[in-house]
């Protein structure tokens, strides 16, 4: 397997692991503040590294050569939920949400070319403004947030772009080092509001807690090695897979009912997947990096 079709895999794999987290995440409904699910994700996620890579000598999942930029990189992936959630507090739609998370792939492609010298053919732009573009018509039909709603809108979307750049730009660094950053911060800062929040979990939630910290820190996993062998534009188009992945199933069960425009969403969607594929595969994926 080439090492483009071995990353385009890891991508598909983070949109699916990216769906079970939040198919558990589901399940606790609202008997837990949402920064408590972020929180026991991490813990879970930071225990499970320290049990498998670190009983000899944990400092080794601390030890990086890059030790402000593993922080900043962390900081974002908490900036994510946190503008998802502040945004979801202010009764933004969860169409809405997603629709702006996929602006994504484009966000991408253009700060890759800034911070990496990575530069997309023309024919993997046309894949990400589709893909964008298909992410949109999700949010047909719901209403407008105001001006603060659409800022945390935006706030994940670059968050989650900035996030799978910096991912690019430490591959260097061991993969457990790497996992282990991600949630470091997550988990010290979020630490400080838990006394406010915190609610004892059932066993039974306990353990859905636990399966969101295994899947979540599998799903960082995946997208590390997505950026890891090959230019991040090669993939970018691929991380609106997880709006497929969520919605398909609840299109075909009747859940959403016959929503022509969450089909079309979906349909433009995975026609921007194939052809990243197809463009990834089959061509030279980018131009000389500068």
């Amino acid at each position: 397997m080439s090492t483009t079709a071995r990353s385009i895999g890891y991508a598909v794999l983070f949109g699916v692991l990216f769906v079970v987290v939040e198919m558990l995440g589901g399940r606790l409904g609202d008997r837990y503040s949402l920064y408590q699910t972020v929180w026991t994700r991490y813990a879970f996620h930071l225990a499970i590294l320290l049990v498998l890579f670190g009983r000899r000598d944990p400092l080794s999942l601390v030890r990086t050569s890059r030790p402000v930029f593993q922080v900043a990189r962390s900081v974002l992936s908490l900036a994510t939920p946190v503008a998802f959630i502040m945004a979801f507090e202010r009764q933004v739609s969860p169409l809405v949400l997603m629709a702006g998370i996929g602006l994504s792939p484009l966000l991408i492609l253009a700060l890759a070319v800034f911070a990496l010298g990575e530069r997309a053919t023309p024919l993997l732009w046309v894949a990400a403004a589709v893909s964008s573009a298909g992410a949109l018509f999700v949010a047909a039909g719901q209403s407008v947030p105001d001006a603060t709603g659409l800022g945390l809108m935006a706030a994940a979307a670059v968050s989650f772009s900035l996030y799978v750049v910096m991912t690019r730009s430490l591959r260097h660094e061991a993969l457990p080092v790497n996992l282990f950053h991600t949630a470091l911060s997550v988990f010290i800062l979020l630490s400080v509001v838990m006394p406010w929040v915190w609610v004892t979990p059932s066993a039974p939630d306990l353990l859905i807690m636990a399966g969101i910290g295994i899947f979540g820190m599998l799903a960082l996993a995946a997208l590390d090695r997505a950026v890891h062998d090959t230019p991040v534009p090669v993939t970018a188009p691929l991380f609106n897979l997880q709006l497929v992945f969520l919605l398909a199933p609840a299109l075909a069960s009747g859940r959403l009912g016959a929503n022509g425009s969450l089909m079309l969403s979906l349909a433009i969607i995975g026609t921007a997947v194939l052809f990243t594929c197809w463009s990834a595969l089959t061509r030279r994926p980018l131009r000389p990096t500068t």
